[in-house]
């Protein structure tokens, strides 16, 4: 199943990018370079929920998070409808 995020996933939705950012060596982040907390994914929630053009999708099976996507959209007029994503 795939759904937007909430803010009662942060501190789950935190733990997997921890995690993937520790097994990947084809992220913007090494591990433990980015300090990432639930209060920190939290906030970003919050924020993406406050745009028009952004958000965080969250892939599930059996009640396990496995995935997740990214979506920031552009602030500008013309940049508006494009966006920048991070799996």
């Amino acid at each position: 199943m795939i759904r937007e995020a909430t803010i009662n996933d942060a501190k789950v939705l935190a733990d997997l990018i921890n995690d993937v950012e520790k097994n990947s060596e084809f992220l913007l982040y090494e591990p433990g370079e980015r300090k990432l907390t639930e209060e920190k994914q939290r906030q970003m929630i919050e924020s993406l929920a406050n745009q028009c053009n952004a958000t965080i999708l969250i892939a599930e099976k059996q009640n396990n998070f496995v995935g997740y996507l990214v979506i920031i959209g552009g602030k500008s007029k013309r940049t508006r409808h494009s966006a920048y994503l991070v799996a």
